[in-house]
C-alpha cells in the first residue's frame, strides 16, 4: 500500500515530507513522492531526509525482485498544471495507491492551486489536502477531529486515531450541536457515540471526544482549537463555510510554520460513478450556459409558488378541464388546444423535478399534493361532463387519447425538459404556451372521465395511462434540464438518506414500465397501420357495401387491447352477425384485436 505525495514548491517541501512520513508510519504505508521538476525540491526532499532518518530511492533504481525501501521518490519533468496533473492522477489510479497527499498553500499560486483543486476533485484514492504547520514528527500536541458524521468525516476520525496510537496521542473528536434544548450536549454525547460506531471507534484512552454547544459549527470548532492541537483534520463534506473559517480565520500565529499545528481536509476514497458524475458536471458547466445565483433563486420562488394548491390554482384547474371536456365532446381540436393553455398542471410537475433535483422534500410534498388534487378535481368535472351531456359515441378527439404509445412518452419528455429550460431563462418565457399546448395534461384526464360516464372503460385505462406517462416523464425531462443548467443536489447531513436517489430510480423503473404498454401500442399501430392492409380493405368495403353502406375511415384507436374502429354510413346499423363475419375476414394482427363499428345513418330521398 503507497501514500503518493506531491511537492509542488519548495517552501512547503521541508513540512510535507514531516507529514507524510508520520502518516505512514501510523497508516504502515510506502510513501511515493512526486517532484514537480525542480531541482531545488530534490535538495529540499533529501535534506528533510537526512533530517526524520529517511532513506530514499528512485522508482526506476528499485529492482522488482526485491522489497522496494520506503520512502521512495518519482521524479517527474517540468510539466503544465493539466500535464502535471494528469500524471499524478495516473500515478494514484494503480493499485495499491491508498492516499494523496498534497499541500494548501496561504499565498495564492494559479498553478499550484489549479493542480491540488484538480487532483482534489478527480483523484480516485483518498486525499489529503494540508495546510502545514508544525512538522516535528516529536510533537506531542493532541489531533482534533471535526466529527460530523459522513464517510469523509469517518475517514478523518480513522487516520486521526490510527496517527493517535501510532504516536502515542490523543485525538480528540469534536461534534458541534446547536443549542435548541437544555439537553443540548447529552443529544450531541448520544450523536457522538453513533459517529464513533459509524467510524468502528470506540472511546479509550487516546479517544477522548468532545461536544461542543455553539449556534454555529464553524464558531464550536474554532472555540474548540483553542487548545492548540498539533493537527485538525476535517471531512470534505465540511468543504463549504468551515473549510474556508479554517483556512482563513484561525489566527496566523497558530497556522504559523514555526509554532502553529496543521490543518488538513480528508476526502474519501471517490468510486467510478462518483468520478463520472464529477466529469458530468464539469462538462455541463463548460457547455450549458449556467443559471447565476439570482436567476436560481427568482426560479425557485416562481416554482414554489406555482407548484402550490390554492384558490387560483383550483380555478385554473376547474376552468381548464371545464374547456376542454366541451371541447372533446364537441370534436374540436381548437377548444380543447385552449384548454391546454389555461391549465396550470406543468408548475408542479416541474416543482417536483427541482425537488428531486435539490433534495427538497417540502417541495416535493406541495407539487405532489397539488398534482394529486388537480388529478382528481379534474376527473371528477370530466364524469359530470360526461353525464350531462349526452352523445351517442365517442369522438374523434376522446378516441384519439385512449390509446398511447412510446412516442406519447418522448413528447412529454422534451415538454418537460423545454419547460424547466424556459422558466429558468426569462427571454425564453414565450416558448411556454407552445410548451404547454404539446405536453397536453388536462385533456386526457378530461377524456378519463368522459370514458368513465359513458362506461368506456378502456378508452378511460389508455387516457389515464396517458396522464400518468406525461406526470413521469415530464418530471424526468424537467429534473434533467436544472440539473443541466446549474442546480446542483444538497450535501447531505449526518444521518440523512439520499431519498431524492431513490425518488429518481422509482421515476426511470416506473418509466421503464410504462414503456410496455407504450411499446406494444406503437407496434401495434405500426403492423396494422392507420390504414388496412389492401386485402383487408376490400374485403371491409365489400361487406359494408352488402350492407348498402359505404366505409368512411378505418383506424386503430386503441393498442392494448387492439381495436378497431370502422365508421361506416348507412341506412341501418348492422347486425351482430353481419360484425362477427366481418371480423373473421380481416386477418390484419392474426385476428387478434376487437373491432368497433360506427354507424351514420344516412337516408337517400328521391328527388321530388
Amino acid at each position: 500500500m503507497t501514500i503518493v505525495t506531491v511537492l509542488l514548491d519548495s517552501s512547503d517541501a521541508r513540512s510535507l515530507v514531516g507529514w507524510a512520513d508520520r502518516f505512514g508510519q501510523a497508516l504502515e504505508e510506502d510513501v511515493v513522492f512526486v517532484l514537480a521538476g525542480d531541482a531545488e525540491l530534490r535538495s529540499v526532499l533529501d535534506l528533510a531526509a537526512a533530517e526524520l532518518s529517511l532513506t530514499l530511492s528512485d522508482l526506476d533504481d528499485v529492482s522488482s525482485e526485491e522489497p522496494a525501501p520506503s520512502p521512495r521518490v518519482v521524479a517527474l519533468e517540468e510539466l503544465a498544471a493539466a500535464d502535471l496533473a494528469a500524471k499524478v492522477l495516473e500515478l494514484t489510479a494503480a493499485p495499491g495507491v491508498t492516499h494523496l497527499l498534497l499541500a494548501k498553500e496561504k499565498k495564492s499560486n494559479r498553478r499550484r492551486s489549479a493542480i491540488a483543486r484538480a487532483l482534489f476533485d478527480r483523484a480516485p484514492c483518498r486525499v489529503i489536502l494540508l495546510r502545514p504547520g508544525r512538522s516535528d514528527p516529536e510533537a506531542t500536541g493532541s489531533i482534533m477531529v471535526a466529527a460530523s458524521g459522513g464517510p469523509h468525516a469517518s475517514a478523518a476520525l480513522r487516520i486521526g486515531a490510527r496517527l493517535a496510537l501510532t504516536e502515542d496521542r490523543v485525538v480528540t473528536p469534536v461534534y458541534v450541536e446547536p443549542p435548541f434544548s437544555r439537553e443540548a450536549e447529552q443529544v450531541g454525547e448520544f450523536v457522538m457515540k453513533k459517529i464513533l460506531k459509524d467510524a468502528d471507534l470506540g472511546e479509550g484512552d487516546h479517544i477522548v471526544p468532545k461536544v461542543v454547544v455553539a449556534a454555529d459549527p464553524v464558531r464550536g470548532i474554532v472555540k474548540a482549537s483553542e487548545e492548540q492541537p498539533d493537527l485538525i483534520l476535517l471531512g470534505a463534506s465540511e468543504a463549504g463555510a468551515v473549510r474556508r473559517s479554517l483556512f482563513g480565520t484561525i489566527p496566523e500565529r497558530y497556522l504559523g510554520r514555526d509554532e502553529g499545528g496543521a490543518i488538513g481536509v480528508v476526502r474519501e476514497r471517490r468510486p467510478l460513478g462518483h468520478r463520472l458524475k464529477a466529469r458530468l458536471e464539469r462538462w455541463l458547466d463548460l457547455t450549458i450556459p449556467q443559471l447565476s445565483r439570482g436567476e436560481r433563486v427568482a426560479l425557485f420562488e416562481k416554482i414554489r409558488s406555482g407548484s402550490s394548491w390554492r384558490f387560483d390554482f383550483m380555478i385554473l384547474i376547474a376552468l381548464s378541464t371545464s374547456i376542454a371536456t366541451l371541447g372533446l365532446l364537441q370534436d374540436s381540436t381548437a377548444v380543447v388546444i385552449g384548454a391546454m393553455l389555461v391549465a396550470p398542471l406543468m408548475m408542479p410537475l416541474v416543482g417536483a423535478g427541482l425537488a428531486v433535483v435539490q433534495g427538497n422534500l417540502p417541495l416535493l410534498r406541495m407539487s405532489a399534493q397539488a398534482i394529486a388534487l388537480g388529478f382528481l378535481a379534474a376527473l371528477g368535472i370530466g364524469v359530470v361532463f360526461g353525464w350531462l351531456v349526452p352523445i351517442p359515441d365517442l369522438t374523434n378527439e376522446l378516441l384519439a387519447r385512449g390509446g398511447p404509445t412510446l412516442l406519447d412518452l418522448g413528447i412529454a419528455f422534451l415538454s418537460g425538459f423545454a419547460a424547466a429550460y424556459c422558466l429558468g431563462r426569462p427571454t425564453l418565457s414565450a416558448a411556454l404556451p407552445g410548451v404547454a399546448i404539446a405536453a397536453a395534461l388536462v385533456p386526457p384526464i378530461a377524456t378519463a372521465g368522459v370514458s368513465i360516464a359513458h362506461g368506456e372503460y378502456e378508452n378511460a385505462q389508455g387516457a389515464a395511462l396517458l396522464f400518468g406517462t406525461n406526470v413521469v416523464a415530464i418530471v424526468i425531462g424537467a429534473a434533467l434540464s436544472l440539473y443541466g443548467g446549474g442546480i446542483r443536489p444538497k450535501r447531505l447531513q449526518a444521518g440523512e438518506r439520499p431519498w431524492a436517489r431513490y425518488a429518481l430510480v422509482l421515476l426511470l423503473v416506473a418509466a421503464a414500465a410504462l414503456s410496455i404498454p407504450l411499446g406494444a401500442g406503437l407496434v401495434t399501430t405500426l403492423r396494422g397501420a392507420a390504414a388496412l392492409p389492401t386485402a383487408d380493405r376490400v374485403a371491409l368495403e365489400e361487406s359494408v357495401h352488402a350492407w348498402g353502406a359505404r366505409v368512411r375511415r378505418a383506424t386503430w384507436v386503441s393498442s392494448e387491447p387492439a381495436i378497431l374502429q370502422v365508421v361506416v354510413e348507412g341506412p341501418t346499423k348492422p347486425t351482430p352477425g353481419q360484425l362477427r363475419e366481418l371480423k373473421k375476414q380481416l386477418t390484419v394482427l392474426g385476428g387478434k384485436f376487437k373491432l368497433r363499428v360506427k354507424t351514420e345513418l344516412v337516408v337517400d330521398e328521391p328527388d321530388l
